[in-house]
């Protein structure tokens, strides 16, 4: 084997690793919001708060899935550097 197809390989194996990571963390984190969300809306906190976190939530999905389209662009883009 070259060099190049060697840190294909691991480059390939990096991104399914960050993939699987990712994907478990979005799972995890749908699970705390729907328990959250429930939690809130059955107390006696005002519905103010519970738009407020709901603003909240939405926006940090919005970043997380900004920085997983970085990450899939910059894995994309070092593999287009491997295979020149």
């Amino acid at each position: 084997m070259d060099s190049a197809s060697i840190v294909k390989r691991t480059l390939e194996y990096q991104k399914t690793a960050f993939d699987a990571s990712y994907n478990t963390m979005v799972i995890l984190q749908g699970q705390a919001e729907k328990l959250a969300t429930d939690m809130w809306e059955k107390s006696q906190i005002p519905k103010e708060s519970l738009k407020a976190f709901t603003s909240t939530v939405n926006d940090y999905k919005k970043r997380r899935d900004d920085v997983k389209k970085i990450v899939d662009d910059n894995f994309n883009n070092i593999s287009k550097l491997i295979t020149l």
